[in-house]
């Protein structure tokens, strides 16, 4: 018989206190962060995978980063940008 890690069994957990209206937007992240990984791990491992495979875990991927967002009301929020400047080295170094 296996036995559940402790931090699966904490996400279980975590899982269950969610109400069911916001489960199949979790089950979303859960899956396109899989996916996220195993892309990952394909690379870094450079295993040849089967291009149908390949190319089924990359448009899975590419759907999951291209889903529309639903629009949010922000309300009256204002950010002050002034005197902002982007810095691609100082953001890259992160």
């Amino acid at each position: 018989m296996s036995t559940i890690s402790p931090l699966r069994e904490q996400l279980v957990e975590e899982i269950l206190l969610i109400p069911d209206t916001k489960l199949a937007e979790l089950l979303n992240f859960i899956h396109c962060f899989r996916l996220g990984l195993q892309v990952s791990q394909q690379t870094a491992a450079n295993t040849v995978a089967q291009p149908a495979e390949e190319d089924a875990v990359l448009e899975n991927l590419r759907r999951c980063v291209h889903q529309p967002r639903k629009t949010v009301a922000l309300g009256n929020f204002r950010l002050n940008l002034d005197g902002f400047r982007f810095d691609r080295e100082e953001a890259n170094a992160r």
